[in-house]
């Protein structure tokens, strides 16, 4: 069997127009990736997906800046 064939997009990124590798990834992979976020991108990335809306709450580690 053949691989599937990748194809470039226009904003450079590669793989096929459904494909979506972040959603593929395990809630607890996610939530590290998360973690090296300041809490505002946490938060704001999270509103991208449904799956996502709260997988901040599980998030390890928030880096929170008052400033923000």
């Amino acid at each position: 069997s053949a691989a599937p064939k990748r194809t470039r997009h226009a904003d450079g990124g590669g793989g096929d127009a459904g494909d979506d590798r972040l959603s593929a990834l395990p809630d607890d992979l996610l939530c590290v990736i998360l973690s090296r976020l300041k809490a505002l991108q946490t938060v704001r990335t999270c509103v991208l997906s449904t799956r996502w809306r709260h997988l901040w709450r599980a998030v390890p580690r928030l880096d929170i800046d008052i400033d923000e």
